[in-house]
């Protein structure tokens, strides 16, 4: 179970810092567990009876959820990933997001944006790119906010964030909270793509801009 746990636990580290979606990590996950054929019910409480580090807590937390129907153990999890190592990034993450949707404690949006705050400021690619999503549909300062996301963005994407590319991109082809140039828009989505090459249209999109970016150039 040791070699399924590891091989599990990288694949989910892997694809959640790549700011990958819920539906997608959860899918890379279901490929190994459906190869491996695996009895959850024991498999969980093996990483239940065995979880020691931050990680092993973060992912025990994350991975229960496919089986049992218990945001508060989960919550639990993650604060004990914190409570061993505060400079986790995943777990940094997930307690926020929880607190801001109320998922195993008490909805919190106004602390759930000092938490996103306080991880952001530290580098913390997850929470800059919700966080600028959370502004988005919780502050009315619209000017304040577009610029603000746009500069949270390019954070995380700088940082390797999938989705955080992808919005970047569209938001320098329409000029949101940045100045119009379609060459970093070409980039970041030639940067997505090349790693995520699923992306419905984008390859038409590529094709687009980079003869929109020849014209300019000639």
């Amino acid at each position: 179970m040791e070699n399924l746990k590891n091989n599990l636990s990288d694949t989910f580290f892997e694809a959640f810092r790549n700011g990958y979606s819920e539906s997608d990590v959860r899918r890379k996950i279901n490929e190994i567990l459906v190869s491996s054929k695996i009895d959850l019910n024991p498999f969980l409480e093996y990483l239940n009876e065995n979880a020691m580090t931050s990680e092993d807590f973060t992912f025990l937390g994350w991975f229960s959820r496919l089986r049992i129907d218990s945001e508060v153990f989960s919550f639990r999890q993650y604060e004990k990933a914190f409570h061993i190592d505060p400079h986790n990034i995943t777990s940094q993450f997930l307690l926020a997001y929880c607190t801001e949707f109320g998922k195993g404690t008490t909805k919190d949006p106004v602390h759930a944006r000092e938490l996103y705050e306080k991880f952001s400021s530290s580098g913390n690619h997850l929470c800059q790119y919700q966080l600028a999503f959370h502004l988005m549909f919780n502050v009315k300062n619209a000017k304040f906010v577009q610029l603000k996301m746009s500069y949270l963005l390019k954070l995380a994407a700088m940082q390797g964030h999938l989705d955080a590319m992808l919005y970047l991109g569209n938001r320098y082809t329409n000029g949101i909270g940045l100045e119009r140039d379609l060459h970093q828009s070409l980039y970041w989505f030639s940067k997505k793509f090349k790693i995520d090459k699923k992306v419905v249209n984008l390859r038409h999109d590529l094709e687009w801009f980079s003869s929109q970016v020849k014209k300019q150039t000639h």
